[in-house]
């Protein structure tokens, strides 16, 4: 005999609910389905629908961490490497993209939605960073790396543009770039860091007139004559007034002119 509506405990005829929601979702979308569709496919009324789900959003995402929290238990129990679990997952729910995006349209209108895809957006961010890690060169800007992985893999998520080519050489080109782009960033860090900046420009200028000052106090005027001055420092501007002054009298014949240029101040 079968048994009365109200003799099924909640949860099994919640999880009926969903998987008749599932298959209206998944064959029409979100726009295209109706709460009250989805009650008469479960042998309810609309109304009790809202007594499990108060909102269609709500409804909708129950159905999505459904969908998710499935896939992901099956790849996670693999002992598989991070790159081949992200590939797994994205290819197995690759007949849900569309209510990815469905998904990702109703963020602002939903917390539930929100928390769901953001948490889902994680997980996969993590994955990513964990497959290309080994990669990564010493010091490299994982801030960086990690929110232009969120933005390639949201456009992965949330496209519906049908794929020409496996999931996996897609991902293998993300992985690619993100490494290459990490390691040409670090490698011009490098090349930066060889060289001095310019603050450290103002700092040696400073420290030069500091050892001019004390040369001039104690030594001749060729002691500070101008061929003995930093190339960066010949110009004008750079040497100090009292050193000027003191090479008026300077009697280099390699910079003498030189020498009388700075003393008349050109």
């Amino acid at each position: 005999m079968p048994r009365n509506r109200q003799q099924i405990p909640k949860a099994e005829r919640e999880s009926a609910l969903l998987a008749q929601a599932r298959e209206l979702f998944t064959a029409k979308g979100y726009r295209g389905t109706r709460v009250a569709e989805v009650g008469r496919a479960a042998g309810i009324a609309s109304a009790a629908v809202h007594w499990y789900f108060p909102t269609k959003d709500d409804l909708f995402a129950a159905v999505l961490e459904r969908v998710f929290g499935e896939v992901i238990a099956e790849v996670e129990a693999s002992d598989r490497a991070p790159r081949d679990r992200l590939e797994a997952f994205l290819s197995k729910t690759q007949r849900y993209r569309v209510l990815h995006r469905e998904a990702y349209e109703r963020m602002e209108e939903s917390e539930a939605l929100r928390a769901l895809y953001l948490g889902l957006l994680q997980w996969l961010e993590d994955l990513l960073l964990q497959a290309i890690s080994a990669r990564l060169p010493e010091g490299a800007d994982t801030d960086l790396i990690a929110d232009t992985a969120h933005v390639l893999l949201e456009g992965m998520l949330i496209s519906v543009r049908e794929l020409d080519r496996p999931v996996g050489d897609l991902i293998d080109m993300v992985i690619d770039a993100l490494v290459a782009t990490a390691v040409a960033k670090s490698a011009a860090r490098l090349g930066v860091e060889r060289h001095a900046p310019s603050g450290r420009l103002s700092v040696a200028r400073t420290r030069f007139r500091r050892h001019a000052s004390r040369r001039l106090s104690t030594g001749s005027p060729a002691s500070v004559c101008a061929h003995r001055l930093p190339s960066r420092f010949q110009a004008r501007s750079c040497v100090p007034a009292p050193t000027r002054q003191r090479l008026a009298g300077c009697s280099c014949r390699v910079h003498s002119a030189r020498s009388r240029q700075y003393a008349v101040g050109r």
